[in-house]
């Protein structure tokens, strides 16, 4: 290693320290983003394709750092860390993506239609029976839901803010949706009926 790369390790360690003691350094976070912004973009860009979805990405992921800086543990790289979070934000955007996929396939064209011949919004229906059904579950599994579905808080954001290992928390996230479904199931179904 030459002097110049040695210098540069100890500027993005001390930078992360810095940053780490007070997340209000403006200085310590620019030469973080600095570093490693086209790093970060490129890898983005690399398993999304879309260059306006890397950028959203990038951005997302140096909010994420500010906003959980703190929770780097010290033997954690801050160089995987950061890449873990950019890599989980790609794997949200591909999940995203499937959803609105799936939610025009199957039996979803059969509701729309009906619902449209019947005079009703389809999304207006459906944010209905679920804000309605909602309040019947417990107010931690409605929270729960509200956090993952509508804030769209990752796997790892959640467990770090309730304090559950991922295997807990997505039996909670199952079970609170399958709550949800089990109640709302007949009044969906009857939208089906002619």
């Amino acid at each position: 290693m030459t002097a110049l790369s040695n210098y540069a390790i100890l500027e993005t360690s001390n930078a992360v320290l810095n940053y780490q003691k007070n997340s209000n350094d403006q200085i310590a976070f620019s030469t973080l983003y600095k570093k490693y912004y086209g790093e970060v973009y490129a890898f983005a860009l690399h398993k999304v394709k879309e260059a306006t979805a890397a950028e959203d990405i990038t951005q997302e992921c140096f909010l994420k750092v500010h906003k959980y800086v703190n929770s780097l543990k010290k033997q954690t790289s801050f160089k995987s860390w950061l890449f873990s979070i950019a890599n989980n934000l790609c794997l949200n955007h591909f999940r995203l993506n499937k959803l609105k996929q799936n939610s025009v396939q199957s039996g979803d064209i059969e509701l729309r239609l009906n619902l449209v011949e019947n005079g009703k919004d389809y999304k207006e229906f459906l944010f209905g029976v679920l804000e309605k059904y909602m309040k019947l579950i417990k107010p931690a599994d409605q929270e729960l839901l509200i956090a993952k579905y509508i804030e769209q808080k990752s796997y790892d954001e959640l467990s770090i803010e309730l304090k559950l290992s991922h295997s807990a928390l997505k039996m909670r996230i199952k079970r609170a949706k399958e709550q949800v479904y089990m109640l709302a199931k007949s009044e969906i179904n009857n939208e089906f009926t002619y």
